[in-house]
């Protein structure tokens, strides 16, 4: 037989109202004391309390223990990401609905069908996210968006502050006593929107050091390839690379690795991003900026969907960008004394290339 409302409040001596309340993580389950809250979700797990959100879905008019999930179908390396998200969600009591499609209608109609009310949203087009916000000021839905730039005044974005991470990856290896750093950076493409801010945050960065001849040490080209990685060097020799991405750095130090040239031993680099899947295919492992994930901002996500119907300045009152966490590994060091070693590699390469 299963355990019911009147089973938990004869248990815990409280009202089933109450006890409802915090279960459901109802707006006022905040007027109770933590530990009172702490108390009710651990009965009800000991008990094996099921809550039927079909009938509380009917009353309520709204789906508010699953939240829905919006996805790039072409962005599979977030997916961990989005797993530990849901992971974090399903502890905390709710479940997760991910929709991958790219047609934003057509996910919206089965957001609809399900009476989702809470939506965190990793769509990257900004089509795609104003379509997403139309159809939340029409219904009065609770929207996240996961962004490192604020967009919208009425829904708040969660994400990392990508210009000033690079402007603290530059401050690292200006530390270290580099010069001369240079940016790999990608397309600033509108699905790529975070390397613009990025490639602001490097010529923040090399401009509060006094190292502004470093901002011409920058290429932002749509995709990798070896020969714009060889004019970087061949035209400024830096003694560091700040990359904007995880795989990109995994890429250049593979390339590097096959020139000749040795990582840290000549040249430094520094990834933004942290993508340990990755890091045992380099030598060395790459010095990163690990960003702080949706999931580890849950508790201010769902502050955000606990405080009642949606608002004009949710965006600024919610908005959360933040620091990202330097993991040190062993392709950064000190510059080389003796710089003329990586043009020798240079040239070398060069000369091994003309004799194939």
């Amino acid at each position: 037989m299963s355990v019911t409302l009147k089973d938990l409040a004869k248990k815990l001596g409280m009202a089933p109202s109450t006890i409802s309340r915090i279960l459901r993580n109802d707006p006022r389950a905040s007027e109770f004391r933590e530990e009172t809250r702490e108390r009710v979700m651990l009965v009800a797990q000991e008990m094996g309390y099921k809550r039927n959100v079909s009938a509380a879905t009917i009353r309520s008019g709204f789906n508010s223990s699953t939240i829905g999930i919006l996805l790039c179908e072409q962005e599979e390396p977030i997916y961990p990401t989005v797993l530990r998200l849901i992971k974090n969600l399903n502890q905390l009591g709710f479940g997760a609905r991910v929709y991958c499609s790219d047609d934003i209608h057509a996910i919206f109609q089965e957001i609809a069908s399900n009476q989702i009310r809470y939506i965190i949203n990793y769509k990257r087009l900004r089509a795609d996210l104003d379509i997403s916000v139309d159809y939340c000021r029409k219904r009065q839905l609770k929207m996240v968006i996961a962004r490192n730039a604020m967009l919208y005044p009425d829904y708040p974005v969660f994400g990392s502050d990508d210009q000033r991470i690079m402007r603290d990856m530059v401050a690292y290896l200006y530390h270290l006593g580099h010069r001369k750093i240079a940016l790999h950076c990608g397309s600033h493409e509108e699905r790529t929107f975070a390397n613009a801010l990025r490639h602001a945050g490097f010529l923040d960065g090399v401009k509060a050091f006094g190292i502004e001849e470093c901002s011409a040490m920058a290429v932002c080209p749509s995709n990798f390839s070896e020969e714009i990685l060889l004019e970087l060097l061949q035209k400024h020799t830096p003694t560091a690379i700040c990359c904007s991405g995880t795989s990109l750095a995994l890429q250049i130090e593979l390339s590097l690795r096959d020139i000749g040239i040795r990582v840290p031993d000549d040249i430094s680099l520094i990834a933004f991003g942290d993508m340990p899947r990755l890091q045992r295919y380099s030598r060395p492992q790459i010095t990163s900026m690990k960003e702080t994930e949706q999931g580890e901002m849950l508790e201010q996500i769902l502050a955000y969907f606990r405080s009642g119907a949606p608002r004009k300045n949710d965006g600024a009152e919610f908005s959360q960008l933040c620091d990202a966490k330097l993991i040190v590994r062993g392709s950064t060091a000190a510059p080389n004394p003796q710089p003329q070693s990586l043009l020798k590699r240079f040239s070398h390469h060069h000369i091994k290339k003309g004799m194939r």
